[in-house]
């Protein structure tokens, strides 16, 4: 029996990035995949991947960064 939170997905749907960086994962008001950063990965070089920040998840629509 899967067990949804309060946003509508799974608990503990948590994703590992490319960067590293563990992340939990739900879906924001407006439907899009958003993650709540866990732990930063040691080598990511992003300075928005800091523990307790929330980031929009890549996906198809999110995938170019220009």
């Amino acid at each position: 029996m899967a067990l949804y939170n309060w946003r509508g997905m799974l608990e503990d749907a948590r994703r590992l990035l490319a960067c590293g960086c563990d992340v939990r994962t739900y879906r924001d008001f407006l439907g899009r995949v958003v993650g709540e950063v866990v732990a930063k990965g040691t080598e990511c070089p992003r300075p928005d991947h800091t523990a307790g920040q929330t980031i929009v998840m890549p996906g198809r629509e999110h995938a170019r960064q220009n």
